[in-house]
């Protein structure tokens, strides 16, 4: 029943973005392997990027696909705030993925065998009205599994950044629980008197190194989608710090 609610609550044309480039964010970009920089200030109506072209090309989410991934599963009740996975055992490269763990841990420390399972847990029937109401990217998970990583779902900065506002703003109207968890598990520090919300990402099959998320200030949101391509993992740091150099730049 929820499902169908869901379903029914979330039929909306999505909304277009007008964007324009910034010559500083150009120049920026240009300080990193193929970056491209969008930020959308919540009252300028106008999304700032680099590179246009750039800005709508569609890659790999990677693990920024965790937000909508935690969001349907702890709306759709299949996941609660208090689960906690069961390590199965098997040591993975990156050790803080080798122990027991909550949604909101699992997000933070980037767990890729979390999500895997949460997928399952949902199910494809289930996930996909998920997507598709959050009109998120090409809203397509088929493909090598996890999708978000190896498979065909897409999505461009200029879609994350619009994805990042209605999830903030509660435009798809879910269960309150369910954004506030999310929320939180987002929030990566602070910013010149901003709360930072953020989620990375990096996918090797397509180089996708991501960054994305929004910084609340007392008077605007700045929305943002920062990708950069990743060869190796000592570049990852680069995202973040693009990031930061932009936002340096843009908020007052």
């Amino acid at each position: 029943m929820r499902i169908l609610f869901i379903l029914l609550l979330f039929s909306f044309t999505a909304q277009a973005f007008e964007i324009q480039e910034s010559e500083i964010l150009r120049k920026l970009a240009a300080s990193a392997p193929d970056a491209v920089i969008a930020v959308y200030p919540s009252q300028e109506g106008v999304v700032f990027v680099s590179d246009t072209e750039k800005a709508n090309k569609r890659t790999l989410p990677a693990s920024t696909f965790k937000i909508p991934h935690a969001l349907a599963a702890i709306d759709s009740g299949i996941v609660h705030p208090d689960t906690v996975f069961k390590w199965d055992g098997v040591r993975r490269d990156t050790e803080s993925w080798n122990r027991d763990m909550t949604l909101a841990q699992a997000i933070k420390v980037s767990a890729v065998w979390v999500f895997e399972e949460v997928g399952r847990r949902l199910g494809q029937d289930v996930l996909n009205v998920y997507v598709s109401a959050f009109d998120y990217g090409n809203r397509d998970i088929s493909g090598e599994y996890p999708f978000w990583l190896r498979g065909n779902l897409k999505i461009s900065p200029v879609e994350q950044i619009r994805f990042m506002e209605k999830f903030n703003t509660n435009y798809f109207r879910l269960n309150k629980t369910a954004n506030d968890y999310v929320k939180d598990a987002m929030l990566s520090g602070s910013f010149k008197g901003c709360t930072v919300y953020a989620k990375s990402g990096w996918a090797g099959k397509d180089r996708s190194g991501w960054y994305a998320g929004f910084y609340d200030c007392p008077d605007e949101v700045y929305y943002f989608a920062v990708r950069i391509a990743i060869d190796s993992p000592e570049q990852l740091i680069l995202r973040q710090q693009l990031t930061e150099r932009a936002m340096s730049l843009i908020i007052d």
